[in-house]
């Protein structure tokens, strides 16, 4: 396929961002034994729910996610007994695309292995339940109790599936900070709830009459070289996921094996990125400021060059450019999501 295609798909993905973004796909593992003739089964509306498939709690819990307008909700049922529930529960799942993952009335243990897990998963993020992660793509939802309207309070736990619609329908163009909880009365507060958001919990606190989100973060707490302030909030995650995703995706589909690993080709698909880019920063998605230009990443690539060639050391920009390693495809760029300035580096492998 000629440049021009590739461009083109490139701002059709761009264009339809915010409303992919609007329109999330959540797991949700529940534990049932009610029906154990299927392992994964998909919602798109919470009508379609079956009464006969699931428990009235866990039917409750599923009806919970689409308060959030999320696209879909895939459930992954594991057995009541089952030994290693959120392992079977990932594995059941598969390859199918989704955004977020959390799980209903999950045990500690069950928490930390979703943290495990997610952890290697750069394309997928999870809300867990009290199980500090210290991590971008895990949100830390940390309320002891919570009162539903005209209904008794409830602990934490079981309010997950409700927090997991909330930030996985929740579009790019918006952040969850302030939001309103329109389905409580009120909620057991942190005893400080500005140092737990500082420790990386997403708390709710009572607001004259209404219950809010207290700020939309994650469980990052602890940065670094790689690891910056605006990490934190769950919008910027969010979008550089997004962008990630689209980017990964595009150079599946349409690249590989489409052409051969050169310099010159390399700028074909280079070009493309930037273009989705400069779409994004158009829409606001992206700070208009943003350069945007998306090059080879030279350190990487001459590091993996002087495995094989230690001359490559002394070698000129150019050079570097030019001889590319294997299949391997190293692209860097440099964005501004809203407030946050991100180095994002994308590794393409074949």
């Amino acid at each position: 396929m000629g440049r021009p295609s590739i461009n083109i798909l490139f701002k059709k993905l761009a264009q339809t961002i915010a409303t992919r973004s609007a329109n999330g796909i959540a797991v949700l593992i529940i534990k049932d034994d009610t029906d154990k003739t299927f392992n994964t089964i998909t919602y798109s509306d919470a009508k379609d729910i079956e009464t006969s498939k699931f428990t009235a709690e866990n039917k409750g819990y599923i009806e919970d996610v689409f308060k959030g307008g999320v696209k879909k909700v895939i459930i992954s049922r594991v057995d009541i007994a089952a030994a290693t529930p959120v392992v079977t529960a990932v594995n059941n799942i598969g390859n199918q695309y989704y955004n977020w993952i959390g799980i209903a009335k999950g045990t500690t243990a069950d928490q930390t292995k979703l943290v495990e897990l997610v952890k290697t998963m750069p394309k997928v993020s999870a809300v867990v339940y009290k199980s500090a992660a210290d991590h971008e793509t895990i949100v830390n939802f940390t309320n002891a109790k919570v009162t539903p309207k005209g209904k008794a309070e409830i602990t934490g736990d079981k309010y997950i599936p409700r927090i997991l619609g909330l930030v996985c329908g929740c579009p790019l163009t918006e952040s969850t900070t302030y939001k309103i909880a329109e389905d409580l009365e009120s909620v057991i507060e942190p005893a400080d709830v500005d140092a737990a958001v500082d420790g990386g919990e997403f708390v709710l606190y009572n607001d004259e009459g209404v219950v809010r989100v207290a700020r939309g973060v994650n469980s990052l707490v602890t940065l670094g070289e790689t690891k910056y302030q605006d990490m934190k909030k769950i919008t910027i995650m969010d979008t550089l996921t997004m962008i990630r995703r689209d980017v990964l995706t595009m150079f599946k589909e349409h690249y590989v094996g489409q052409f051969k690993n050169s310099y010159d080709n390399q700028i074909i698909f280079f070009v493309g990125v930037q273009e989705y880019l400069e779409q994004l920063s158009a829409d606001e998605i992206l700070d208009k400021d943003s350069q945007n230009v998306v090059s080879v990443n030279v350190t990487k690539q001459r590091a993996e060059l002087m495995k094989l060639y230690p001359e490559a050391a002394e070698w000129t920009e150019q050079k570097i450019k030019n001889n590319t390693v294997g299949s391997n495809v190293y692209p860097i760029t440099n964005i501004k999501v809203n407030d946050a300035m991100e180095d994002l580096e994308f590794d393409v492998l074949n």
